[in-house]
């Protein structure tokens, strides 16, 4: 990607996506992490290729983050144009606890950072998105949920991010998924990761031919939210 002051490939308005997920050990049961891996292949398949409706210039506007956590997040892919990567890395199970707070302030941090160095490139980009999927309760403290909750819903409200998280399995708890995203939590059915990804495909491409007008992009008849 490019670095401050950097020209950037493209002067296209572009997207930033952070996908923040869950590697704890739980995630290794019932093939949970497999079946992740496997739907976040076919999302970069999808909008590399241009398959099922995506825009081919989507891929030269998305930039995608990846960032893994468990007890403490992990950066695994900087942010990139999904133009120069045609394959993600692969998610692997860490840690036993599950630090969402650490971990969305960590998240949040790479937006920030992201959204000025394109400033400082001239470019400018839509509202970023901040995907969070989890499948069981944080380990992080009730005062420091409670914290990264306002912050969330503050950043939503001035619209510095649309945030949308997603619970998987038995254990969820969907209102506080709810709380954390600001109404925009949903609980997978028989952890179907693919038919979200696709979902999140389709709904990054509305958004660079919506002018990100998220009433539009965010139309739920075929989605989740």
């Amino acid at each position: 990607m490019p670095h401050f002051g950097q020209a950037p490939d493209n002067y296209q308005q572009k997207c930033l996506c952070v996908l923040l997920l869950d590697v704890s050990g739980s995630m290794m049961k019932d093939n949970k992490l497999v079946l992740l891996n496997e739907a976040i292949r076919k999302l970069y398949d999808d909008i590399v290729n241009a398959k099922n409706g995506i825009a081919p210039s989507t891929k030269d506007q998305l930039f995608v983050e990846i960032i893994s956590f468990d007890q403490s997040p992990h950066r695994i892919q900087p942010y990139m144009l999904l133009s120069k990567s045609t394959m993600p890395p692969v998610l692997k199970s860490r840690g036993s606890t599950t630090d969402t707070a650490r971990a969305i302030d960590f998240a949040m941090e790479e937006i920030e950072t992201h959204k000025k160095m394109l400033l400082s490139t001239g470019q400018k980009y839509y509202r970023p998105w901040l995907v969070l999927v989890t499948d069981g309760n944080p380990t992080s403290s009730k005062e420091q949920m409670e914290r990264i909750s306002k912050k969330i819903r503050v950043a939503i409200a001035n619209k510095h991010l649309f945030m949308t998280a997603v619970g998987v399995g038995n254990q969820i708890n969907i209102s506080l998924l709810n709380r954390l995203s600001g109404g925009n939590a949903t609980k997978l059915e028989g952890f179907s990761f693919s038919k979200f990804f696709e979902w999140l495909a389709q709904s990054t491409d509305k958004v660079f031919k919506s002018d990100d007008d998220f009433d539009r992009a965010m139309d739920a008849e075929d989605g989740f939210l």
